[in-house]
């Protein structure tokens, strides 16, 4: 929705309302904030390191989803639910490129949170085959 502010207070970097019209945004952002260029996914895209490309998967815990922030490194983990002592490291070091809010602002175990990473291009497809067939997760540190 598009919000008029008096152009003493609007930020140099706003989005028009057109602007923003198909991108994601990068983080959650509150209602009635401005959107500025560093708020949509977009910019976060194009700078994905040298061999690497952008993955959207969807984290089966919302909560962990939460705790991640653009720019984090982690590591990201597959799990077997029937198996949950079998775990698989799928990327050591993935960076957090977007976490979008979902519309209704809620999760649950069954449809989790979108959240998007730089992964090395080799490794791309085990990223989404792992998010699709077991529970991804993420790690800091390492």
């Amino acid at each position: 929705r598009e919000v008029a502010f008096p152009q003493t207070l609007a930020p140099a970097s706003r989005v028009s309302a057109s602007g923003a019209l198909g991108h994601v945004l990068a983080a959650g952002i509150a209602r009635g904030a401005p959107i500025t260029r560093l708020s949509l996914a977009g910019d976060a895209w194009s700078n994905l390191r040298q061999g690497h490309v952008a993955v959207a998967v969807r984290l089966q815990d919302g909560a962990t989803a939460d705790l991640l922030k653009p720019g984090q490194h982690v590591s990201l983990t597959a799990i077997d639910p029937r198996s949950p002592t079998e775990a698989q490291p799928v990327v050591d070091d993935a960076v957090v490129l977007a976490v979008p809010l979902p519309e209704n602002r809620q999760t649950s175990t069954q449809t989790g949170r979108l959240a998007v990473f730089d992964v090395p291009a080799d490794l791309a497809n085990l990223v989404v085959s792992s998010a699709v067939s077991r529970y991804l997760t993420v790690t800091w540190g390492g």
